[in-house]
């Protein structure tokens, strides 16, 4: 299961607006009630903390070049091909095709390019 996170900020809106959906329903609100939602709102500030950051998705850009790289015993040229992914979110180019961007850190398993 995927954990989702949400900020001490959004959550006491929405502990706010259910407070303000009860007072418009019924007209006002017992002491007690106040007091529980103050105990919650102390609650959310008591818990732990973890550093997150929001996740990027993005998706890797296929170039291939074409090189030359040398002569054969026979004096033909050789070519080979260069590949390289160029990430969608911030446009570094990698040699290898991973997961997350060495750079940004998006993750790129989600998104494909069209």
């Amino acid at each position: 299961m995927e954990t989702k996170y949400i900020t001490l900020e959004n959550a006491y809106k929405a502990v706010d607006a259910r407070i303000e959906e009860l007072e418009e329903k019924h007209g006002s609100i017992r002491p007690s009630t106040r007091i529980g939602v103050w105990g919650v709102k102390q609650h959310l500030i008591d818990m732990p903390v973890e550093s997150v950051k929001p996740i990027i998705h993005a998706y890797w850009t296929l170039h291939i070049y074409t090189i030359r790289d040398g002569f054969d015993c026979w004096g033909k040229t050789e070519y080979k091909d260069i590949l390289e992914y160029e990430c969608s979110n911030c446009d570094e180019i990698s040699q290898q095709k991973t997961k997350y961007c060495p750079n940004c850190g998006a993750d790129m398993e989600k998104l494909e390019a069209f």
